[in-house]
């Protein structure tokens, strides 16, 4: 997955079309959690149900379950994590773009300075 949190196509932010989108919080995203952690965004409300459901336990109704399901919900702590990170999440972005071409420039320096075989 591309580090695309921010990023848009067409005019439209990613995460914002398509049936469903999945964003991963990895640590090592522009917008990562401490830990593991991810979200799935949705506009039908029928798929949104479904997918609320197979993230905690199949379970809408505790000790009820309709399907069998999985602990997938992101804690506490990821969330206010990422609520704080999200406000530098523009400017991060920024900076990213500004140091963009010297970064591209010291890879294609590497590349051709790599021994031919």
């Amino acid at each position: 997955m591309l580090q695309a949190h921010g990023a848009t196509c067409k005019g439209k932010l990613t995460g914002s079309f398509g049936d469903a989108n999945g964003t991963s919080f990895y640590p090592g995203k522009n917008l990562g959690a401490l830990g593991d952690g991810g979200a799935i965004t949705t506009n039908d409300e029928t798929l949104a149900r479904k997918i609320r459901l197979l993230r905690n336990y199949g379970s809408e109704k505790k000790y009820y379950n309709e399907v069998i399901g999985f602990n997938m919900r992101l804690d506490e702590m990821q969330a206010a994590f990422l609520s704080v990170k999200l406000k530098y999440l523009p400017e991060w972005t920024r900076q990213r773009q500004q140091i963009a071409p010297m970064r591209r420039l010291g890879l294609q320096k590497a590349i051709f300075q790599l021994p031919k075989n």
